[in-house]
């Protein structure tokens, strides 16, 4: 999505999800919960990763318009909650992975290039590190989050599956080749890592 199309919708979402809650409840507020992500607090400096895994911040420090955008939304949403009461909660969480996942993401991306016998685009030198949670895991989250969170509260919720982009590549290229045969699959390129290629423009996966 271009800067200039996420922006007004990435700052306005809970403006006009907050506003119809206040439409629709008359002053009886229903509990809001804004979805957000841990690449919206911004990149880390070495400083403040400890053990691979970075510390929960209150500051965003965002260098990337996209990212900016989902913290402006993030603001937005506890100003509503301070201004007018309404019983806001934010919830960051790590990238997530599982079934039906938006097929320009890194690992179902990674998945169908290896099928294809396409190139695997890595970003710059692969050592880039996201955590990792399954999306059953982050849906009991938000339940707990809804139904026991605390308005004007942010909960941040990890995986503990810290992994540098080109070690999880590297990781489903392995697993590819060795489960395909399995299911009677015969892979375009083998091994599958050969199909790996580094840019610098941001073109791979958008995880």
């Amino acid at each position: 999505m271009a800067w200039s199309a996420a922006i007004p919708w990435s700052v306005l979402r809970p403006r006009i999800a907050s506003m119809a809650t206040r439409a629709l409840n008359s002053g009886l507020w229903a509990r809001r919960l804004l979805i957000g992500g841990s690449p919206f607090q911004g990149r880390y400096p070495a400083s403040e990763v400890n053990d691979g895994a970075c510390q929960e911040k209150p500051v965003h420090l965002n260098s990337q318009t996209y990212t900016a955008s989902k913290a402006a939304s993030d603001h937005l949403a506890r100003a509503w909650q301070h201004t007018y009461r309404v019983p806001v909660l934010v919830g960051n969480c790590s990238n997530n992975y599982g079934p039906y996942r938006y097929p320009e993401k890194l690992i179902p991306l990674t998945l169908v290039n290896i099928l294809r016998g396409q190139a695997i685009q890595v970003y710059r030198d692969g050592q880039n590190v996201r955590d990792w949670l399954y999306v059953d895991e982050h849906c009991r989250a938000l339940d707990v989050i809804l139904s026991k969170g605390e308005p004007g509260s942010t909960y941040c919720i990890g995986g503990h599956n810290e992994l540098a982009n080109i070690d999880l590549v590297m990781m489903l290229c392995t697993l590819m080749g060795e489960l395909a045969p399995q299911h009677g699959v015969q892979l375009p390129v083998s091994p599958s890592r050969e199909l790996i290629t580094y840019v610098s423009d941001g073109t791979g996966a958008s995880d």
